[in-house]
């Protein structure tokens, strides 16, 4: 399984990312549903990430996790307007 933390609040969220100065921001630009893409034949989902020096990363995760996600930010924040 894909692990992945949900931050409610995001102020210290990324403890990796604490004491480093090698890291850059960027902007998820695509998502992609992958029908299959997990090894049990579920679906995942795919980020297209762009870096600030025009890196592209994939960031991948399950659909089952950004759902509860999502759920989870909803639960808190309400829907988007």
């Amino acid at each position: 399984m894909i692990p992945l933390a949900i931050h409610l609040e995001g102020d210290g969220a990324f403890e990796k990312l604490r004491g480093r100065d090698d890291w850059q921001g960027g902007f998820a630009t695509d998502v992609a549903v992958l029908a299959g893409g997990t090894t049990s034949g579920k679906p995942s989902i795919a980020f297209l990430v762009e870096g600030e020096d025009g890196a592209l990363i994939v960031a991948q995760t399950t659909w089952a996790l950004l759902h509860a996600a999502c759920r989870a930010i909803e639960a808190r924040y309400g829907r988007p307007a």
